[in-house]
């Protein structure tokens, strides 16, 4: 077991005297950890490794596993990326390291800046990398990936819809059980934005059923999370509610804060939709902790948007400046999942606001 794992290579750690030893089996560690989903324990972990680099010849790269885990545990367990993310896009353009090392770490770092809504860094990340993608060296899974979440959000969308079937195949195929989850549900959220709701539908299922296999709980949740929102923004709210009750088993059983972020806004919304402001605000009020410490764009559009359609519910009215506060998060986060569920109903919370005040639209 992961865990189990994590606990020998910490003593094993504590016993090593050479920095280049303690720094290896502390990366171990860390990935082990990450397994676990224990990721506010894989964040100290690598934090302390941070140090050791110096010590080492030569000296490892800033975006090596360990730099990457760091970045990674630190998302997920709620923290803002934002720094780490802008300070790293630079050391893509090292050339000590493989082709395909730049392409898997730019993937990850432009799933941070998705998040961030940076469109801006996102092609710095792909200007700089992008002459590896046609490298031998790149794995057919790293390039597909890292295409995948570039054209979803900043580039062409139709070749985003392809790249997601072409990943789904792969996945199928010639990767372990826990990453085709990933892959096929990151899919789904590809078709879920830009192709067909069936399709989304379709693959979020498909990896539902390979977690129910696993017996793995947060990887449930995560998918239950995902055709929940799919459900919503259909408008089907009877599936949305059987979709998402399944996620209140895991939600804070995990150090996912982030998936548990995201499906407690989905439970949100979906009291919303029914009337019953008492649950909304307890949803919301759930969600908000990792929503503000992440500091990004989206989560700002979320929060708000769904504060207003509350207070609306209750038949308050949102003073102006919030309007305009959300409006302005809005438009930064708008461009990339316009098709989203949140993009299609925090909207509809700016517009009921607006109206509500007498403001324009």
């Amino acid at each position: 077991m992961p865990e189990e794992a994590a606990r020998v290579l910490e003593r094993a750690q504590m016993l090593t005297t050479e920095a280049e030893d303690t720094y290896t089996v502390g990366a171990e560690c860390a990935r082990a950890l990450m397994r676990a989903e224990l990721f506010n324990e894989a964040l100290k972990v690598t934090e302390t490794l941070i140090p050791l680099r110096q010590s080492i010849y030569p000296e490892p790269w800033i975006l090596d596993e360990v730099g990457l885990m760091r970045i990674q545990s630190l998302w997920r367990s709620g923290g803002s990326v934002r720094d780490l993310a802008q300070a790293y896009v630079p050391s893509l353009s090292v050339s000590s390291v493989s082709c395909d090392e730049v392409i898997a770490a730019a993937g990850w770092l432009l799933t941070a800046v998705d998040n961030l809504c940076e469109a801006s860094l996102a092609h710095d990340i792909y200007d700089l990398v992008s002459s590896h993608l046609t490298s031998e060296d790149v794995n057919k899974e790293t390039r597909l990936v890292f295409e995948m979440v570039y054209h979803c959000t900043f580039g062409d969308k139709t070749r985003a819809t392809r790249l997601a079937d072409q990943l789904v195949e792969h996945a199928r195929s010639s990767v372990s059980a826990v990453l085709a989850i990933r892959h096929i549900c990151f899919a789904s959220y590809v078709h879920q934005t830009h192709g067909s709701i069936d399709r989304a539908i379709s693959l979020a299922k498909e990896s539902y059923a390979l977690a129910e296999r696993m017996k793995a709980p947060s990887a449930l949740s995560s998918c239950a999370g995902m055709l929940g929102a799919i459900c919503l923004q259909r408008g089907d709210l009877i599936s949305a509610e059987m979709w998402l009750s399944r996620t209140l088993s895991v939600c804070g059983q995990t150090q996912n804060k982030v998936m548990d972020s995201n499906n407690q806004s989905y439970l949100c919304e979906l009291a919303v939709r029914a009337g019953d402001s008492d649950a909304a605000e307890i949803y919301l009020a759930r969600s908000v902790p990792i929503l503000a410490t992440a500091h990004t764009a989206r989560g700002d559009t979320r929060k708000l948007a769904l504060e207003t359609q509350i207070e609306l519910l209750r038949g308050d009215r949102r003073e102006c400046e919030q309007n305009e506060a959300f409006g302005q998060a809005y438009e930064k986060s708008k461009g990339d999942v316009p098709q989203d569920v949140h993009g299609e109903s925090l909207l509809h919370g700016r517009v009921a606001g607006w109206r509500v005040e007498g403001g324009r639209i």
